[in-house]
């Protein structure tokens, strides 16, 4: 029953945690108040398969996202970094 699913909208971004049957967490920030976004890929094995954990943080670190082994980060960042910009004109 362990599910971590992230869905990004044109509003927002949204992290769906299912720890057990009955145990459902969900968090979201909008991209108005995303403050920062960054990778961080360390190992033989985040190198080599190009992948790592991407963070999103809001604004005063109120919330902070954590996306687990994403393949290629630095592109989904540079991507979101866009969205942000967009949003925030």
């Amino acid at each position: 029953w362990y599910m971590n699913v992230f869905i990004v909208t044109d509003q927002r971004i949204v992290d769906l945690e299912q720890k057990s049957f009955l145990n459902k967490h969900i968090s979201e920030i909008p991209f108005k108040k995303v403050d920062n976004v960054h990778y961080r890929m360390k190992g033989v094995f985040h190198t080599v398969c190009r992948c790592g954990d991407l963070y999103i943080q809001s604004y005063k670190g109120v919330t902070f996202l954590v996306m687990k082994n994403v393949r290629k980060p630095s592109r989904i960042r540079t991507g979101l970094l866009e969205i942000v910009d967009d949003k925030s004109k």
